[in-house]
């Protein structure tokens, strides 16, 4: 019987560490507005990868990618940023927040020809998911 409780207490601490670290993967679907996708293009490489390279070496995310959507005439980009786990998740805006108030990693700020993201894209919905399986 104590060996049993013993392997009932480990599986349960190998679970919950377990569940506790499972990835959050956050996907934002959005649609380029007539006329501004060579800026949303520029804003891509020089805002949006240049933010997510620093949040990927600080260890804020784990990863990120830039998906074009090519079956779809309702959104144009899907955006997607992964991180290890709900605390860096939950951290993001205040890292963020670090990352694009550094003068020396945005010296001439976030906007593109005087435009922000805002003015080049609809935002139209974002979808947070947590990782079951993942290939290792």
């Amino acid at each position: 019987m104590r060996y049993f409780s013993a392997l009932i207490i480990v599986f349960g601490l190998f679970f919950s560490l377990n569940l506790s670290a499972q990835e959050i993967v956050s996907q934002q679907y959005l649609k380029v507005k007539e006329g501004e996708s060579r800026h949303f293009e520029d804003y891509l490489e020089e805002i949006w990868e240049k933010q997510n390279k620093v949040a990927l070496k600080k260890g804020f995310i784990s990863g990120y990618e830039v998906q074009r959507v090519l079956d779809s005439d309702r959104y144009d980009f899907i955006l997607v940023t992964r991180f290890k786990d709900k605390r860096a998740y939950n951290y993001r805006e205040k890292n963020l927040n670090t990352i694009i108030s550094d003068k020396k990693v945005f010296p001439k700020g976030l906007m593109i020809d005087g435009k922000t993201d805002d003015d080049m894209v609809i935002y139209l919905f974002k979808l947070v998911s947590e990782s079951e399986y993942r290939k290792k």
